[in-house]
């Protein structure tokens, strides 16, 4: 078993800046749905990122390297990185992905038809209703976003104690929406 040898494990990922490709929607029924498909362009960049790291690793003394797809899931002999590619690109379905940090859900933007918050990081149509990290991002950065998220959460955060008083402190509370 696998997970008899875990303290021998290592592990790598392939960061991939994807494109605005992705869509969330409410269906007929009210409930959320959620789209999401590689292009060709970011599948062959995971494939000659899973080529470069199966190489690696092969290099390194590994004797088996699990990979995130649902029908190849183990290669084991460096002949077999020629498959993994070819399974990548083939059957984009069945590769397992994330993401740990989601950029450009809910854009930032002067128009309401385009956008979710304005340049305050409000959201439209809301008086005291703010979003101030990753997502509202105008499109994916590609790096890790923590310094950029602090940054704007800064300025959102100084903006709102500046016109606390004229702006937010008299706003009654709701307990809905």
């Amino acid at each position: 078993m696998l997970i008899n040898r875990f303290n021998n494990y290592s592990m790598a990922g392939i960061v991939v800046r994807d494109g605005n490709i992705g869509r969330v929607a409410l269906t007929a029924t009210g409930r959320g749905s959620v789209t999401y498909e590689l292009t060709e362009k970011e599948l062959k960049i995971i494939a000659k990122g899973a080529e470069v790291l199966a190489k690696m690793w092969f290099g390194l003394g590994a004797r088996k390297i699990i990979i995130p797809h649902r029908t190849l899931s183990i290669i084991e002999r460096e002949e077999d990185i020629s498959i993994l590619i070819n399974t990548i690109l083939h059957d984009p379905k069945n590769l397992l992905l994330g993401s740990a940090h989601p950029q450009s859900g809910n854009r930032i933007g002067t128009n309401p038809n385009d956008s979710v918050v304005d340049t305050d990081c409000r959201v439209h149509g809301f008086d005291n209703f703010f979003v101030c990290d990753a997502s509202v991002f105008p499109t994916s950065v590609g790096v890790n976003p923590q310094i950029t998220v602090m940054a704007i959460a800064s300025i959102v955060a100084a903006r709102i104690i500046k016109d606390w008083k004229e702006k937010f402190a008299a706003i009654p509370i709701s307990s809905s929406i």
